[in-house]
């Protein structure tokens, strides 16, 4: 069974679970072009509208979505942070060696 992504991340992890409350054939999943799962043999209709319905009330405000960081977002987060503490060391009276000392 395959399912469009979305237009934000999925804390896939959340959605596992969900799945493995669901249905006792679900086995898994993997994550290409669409989110594909599997199960041991074809699940009910039942099954399959339950898992549609799931997923298409999963929007950007639901527990399941998570907000994405980019890598170079995580990396300018970190520079800031670092700089921010040199200026607060600066400012309490060391030196700029001090401060690099410490903080390397």
């Amino acid at each position: 069974m395959k399912l469009e992504w979305k237009e934000f991340n999925v804390n896939l992890q959340m959605f596992e679970t969900w799945m493995k409350a669901a249905s006792d054939l679900y086995v898994g999943n993997s994550a290409d072009t669409a989110l594909t799962l599997w199960f041991s043999e074809e699940p009910s209709e039942e099954v399959k509208d339950a898992v549609e319905i799931k997923w298409d009330e999963i929007d950007e405000m639901s527990e399941e979505a998570e907000t994405y960081v980019s890598a170079q977002d995580v990396l300018d987060a970190q520079v800031a942070k670092k700089a921010s503490g040199k200026a607060k060391l600066l400012a309490l009276g060391l030196t700029q060696d001090e401060v690099d000392a410490l903080l390397g």
